[in-house]
Parts: structure tokens; C-alpha cells; sequence
């Protein structure tokens, strides 16, 4: 390959008398989404003032970034000057292009001799210097995860420890709360409602850490939030699916779609409204306000709030393990949906508290419990979605007057019951194995 990186400059030496010429400078502009999801998998999405070039993990390619971060919106998250200068090298012709730490150089052959010389890393192309000096400059994007990360001392109190996982799920939000009110794409709701979640999760498990009156008033601050957040985001779901639709109807129904699809865009596009509408009002600025002042005050702790975190931690686990392992007791194909929608609530649960206590626990324990919830998790959510899109379409069926829209709308409701009864033999088969295994799962969690 003629492209190689070093991190120092080559100079001239007793072997090879090195000239340089400075060219022109190249200015390179990098795009990447949010959390800079192309380049934590390897990938890199640039303007080198010539074209629009990505570096798919093997080569460069000039265009999009080829289906990677579909649907997401891309960002100039960085861009930098990259002086160019021309070289000589004893006959060894070629170009340097000057990073702020390394340097990537180029010859139309390969100079396995000269660039062994110099120590340098052979390269798959341009890009992947270029990724190597992105990722180097460390924003903390790089990093982002909704994850709870914060550490946690098992002495401390549970106020102090759920202060701190509360303030860093409010920086989650905030962090999300632009991408929602310009509508950049439909991640930024996800991550968004995965903390609210997560929040509700821990104030339900986690009774008494505030005065009774003012835990009851954010319970239904965030209430009313997730209400309008899940909303919009079963929307979105549904949608997403809605564009796959036409590949599972016969030719002569595919244009039939056209008017639901429409239908629940608008439905979709209200809702959003209204969120974008709650998210700047005054009402969710002095709420969140009132909720960060809280946590960090020590004027409303409540009757729980100085019960040691470990303590704490496992009352809490073994307290949503027997509500988890007690509701899947008997479940079969004949088990209404709203049960079903039950235990998905309480294993979401189980996982947020283990989450949120996973450092009072061996981590080698709880890695095994969290990857079978996230499986059974998994498949409970996609049985869900498509109980919300039997139920919508459902809907429409009940005042659709088209005959074509109604055939086809009938259609769809038929392959999606198909796929909700599949999903759930799937999600039962899990609940079995979960229930073969809870005494290890017990174990593993010290409960």
C-alpha cells in the first residue's frame, strides 16, 4: 500500500537526503453523528475540500457514508487544516501531509526499505490516518453512552448515591433535549426516554430518599414527561416499520399504503409538536430546575434518604427479583397481553437496578445476568412494538371506508399478528430459561 503514518517526521540521514516543499494546505472537514457513532466503529465521513470521501473500515470510497448511520443526522463535528508538502528522497518521490501529531505519507510504490527506515505504519488508505488523528483528539462524545457511569461509595448514603445517578441521567436529557426540538432524527427521543425511564425506574424502587410531598410532586412531573415522550416515540416506531410494510404487501395493494402511511406521519408530526412544546415551556424548566435543586439539597431528605446505598442496593434487587420471578410463573401462549406488558415493566426495572448498584456487585456476576435480560428484554420490547402496531392499525381498520386502504391495512394486521404470536413463543421460551436459571441468577447477585 503506498499510504504510511509516522509519529515523528522523517529527516534526512546518512542513507537518504530528504527535500521538502510545502504545496498548499488541505482543509478537511469531518461529519459524524451525535455521538460520533462512524468513527467509534471504525468509520470516517470526510471533506478534503476535493469531494466527499468515507473510509468504510477497509478503503476510501467517494460519496455518502454507504447505509452506516442511516436516518441519523450528520454533524460537522471537527475540522482542521492539514498542511501538504512534497518530498524527495534520494529519487523516492511522494507527499507528507502534516497532522498535529503524525504524519501520513505517501508514494506511488511501495518503499518498503525507506519506510522501514523510518519506523512507519503501513496504512489502508488516507482515511485511516485521518480516523487515527480524530480519535486521538478525544472529544468526550466519543465516549457518550446512556448508561449510568458514575462511581459509587458502598458506605455512602442512598441520597448522595442516587443524587449522583440522578444528575448524570439529567445531563443525559439535557444533552438529547436539542436534537428533540430541532428534529434532527429519532435517536435522540430514544436516549431522551431512556432516562426518564430509568428516573421513574429508580423513584418507584426507591421510595422515601425525598420528603413524601415532593417525591410525590416529581413522580408526576416525570410522569407527564414520559407520557408525552412515549407518545412520539411509539410513533416513530411505528413509522420505521410502516416503510417496510410495502415489501410484505402483494404489487396491486402497494399503493394503498400511501394513505396510512400519511395518516399516522401527521399523528406522528402532533406529537412531536406537543413535545417540542412541553420541552420549552416554563413548566419543564422550573420542574427540572426544581428536580436538580432537589437532588443536590439536603433540606427535603426523606425517611430513606440515610439507609446505607449496599443496604439499599440489595433490598432493592431482591424486591423487583421476586415481583420479576413471581409474574412469570405460568406464562404461556393463552397469557393476556397486559401481563405480558407487566413483566416487561418489572425485568426493565431488574436491569436498571442492577445498573445502578452494579459496582456494590462482582462485575464477573452480574455481566452473565444483565447479557439474559437484555435478550429477554429484547424480545418482551419487539413483542410490545407490535402489540402497538396491531392495536393502530387496529384502529384504522375501525375507520378506514376505503376498500383498497382497508384490504391492505387488513393485510398487515394479519402478518403482524403472525409476528407478535412468533415473538411471543420466542419471549416465553426466554421467561423459561431465566426461570431455569434464577437460583444462579439469586446467587450471582448476592440476593
Amino acid at each position: 500500500m503506498p499510504y504510511y503514518i509516522s509519529d515523528t517526521k522523517p529527516v534526512s540521514d546518512r542513507k537518504y537526503r530528504l527535500r521538502y516543499r510545502k504545496n498548499k494546505e488541505m482543509h478537511v472537514l469531518v461529519k459524524d453523528t451525535f455521538e460520533w457513532l462512524l468513527v467509534r466503529g471504525g468509520r470516517l465521513l470526510y471533506d478534503d475540500g476535493r469531494g466527499v470521501m468515507f473510509f468504510d473500515g477497509c478503503s476510501d470510497v467517494s460519496g455518502g457514508c454507504g447505509g452506516y448511520g442511516e436516518n441519523r443526522h450528520l454533524f460537522q463535528k471537527m475540522s482542521f487544516v492539514l498542511p501538504v508538502h512534497s518530498f524527495d528522497a534520494d529519487g523516492i518521490k511522494g507527499v507528507l501531509y502534516a497532522l498535529a501529531d503524525s504524519y501520513i505519507i505517501y508514494t506511488p510504490e511501495p518503499q518498503d526499505d525507506f519506510m522501514f527506515h523510518f519506523c512507519m505504519e503501513e496504512l489502508k488508505c488516507f482515511g485511516e490516518g485521518l480516523l487515527s488523528y480524530v480519535k486521538r483528539c478525544g472529544d468526550p462524545m466519543m465516549s457518550y453512552t446512556t448508561r449510568v457511569q458514575c462511581p459509587a461509595d458502598g458506605n455512602s448514603v442512598l441520597f448522595d448515591s442516587m443524587g449522583v445517578v440522578y444528575g448524570e441521567l439529567i445531563s443525559i436529557m439535557r444533552l438529547n433535549t436539542d436534537g428533540i426540538i430541532n428534529g434532527y432524527d429519532t435517536e435522540f427521543l430514544h436516549d431522551f426516554r431512556v432516562s426518564v425511564r430509568r428516573i421513574r425506574s429508580a423513584m418507584s424502587m426507591l421510595k422515601g430518599v425525598y420528603e413524601d410531598t415532593e417525591e410525590a410532586e416529581y413522580k408526576n412531573f416525570f410522569r407527564t414527561l414520559g407520557g408525552y415522550t412515549g407518545k412520539a416515540r411509539d410513533m416513530d416506531v411505528y413509522l420505521e416499520e410502516l416503510d417496510s410494510y410495502g415489501g410484505i404487501l402483494p404489487d396491486e395493494m402497494k399503493d394503498s399504503l400511501a394513505p396510512v402511511i400519511e395518516h399516522f406521519r401527521r399523528e406522528r408530526d402532533e406529537s412531536y409538536e406537543k413535545l417540542r412544546k412541553f420541552l420549552t415551556s416554563e413548566e419543564y424548566a422550573e420542574g427540572l430546575s426544581g428536580w436538580e435543586k432537589l437532588i443536590n439539597s439536603r433540606a427535603h431528605i426523606g425517611r430513606r434518604g440515610f439507609v446505607n446505598t449496599k443496604k439499599a442496593a440489595k433490598r432493592a434487587l431482591t424486591k423487583i427479583f421476586c415481583l420479576a420471578d413471581g409474574m412469570t410463573e405460568g406464562v404461556n401462549a393463552e397469557t393476556p397481553d397486559e401481563r405480558i406488558h407487566a413483566i416487561r415493566i418489572a425485568f426493565k426495572k431488574l436491569r436498571y437496578c442492577i445498573e445502578f448498584f452494579a459496582l456494590f456487585i462482582k462485575e464477573e456476576n452480574t455481566a452473565d445476568v444483565l447479557t439474559r435480560l437484555r435478550a429477554l428484554q429484547d424480545s418482551l420490547g419487539r413483542y410490545n412494538d407490535l402489540s402497538v402496531q396491531c392495536s393502530h392499525m387496529q384502529e384504522r381498520l375501525n375507520t378506514e371506508e376505503d376498500a383498497k386502504v382497508l384490504t391492505a391495512c387488513g393485510y398487515i394486521l394479519a402478518v403482524l399478528t403472525l409476528k407478535k404470536a412468533q415473538e411471543r413463543e420466542t419471549a416465553a421460551e426466554l421467561i423459561r430459561i431465566f426461570r431455569k436459571g434464577r437460583k444462579r441468577v439469586k446467587k450471582s447477585l448476592g440476593i
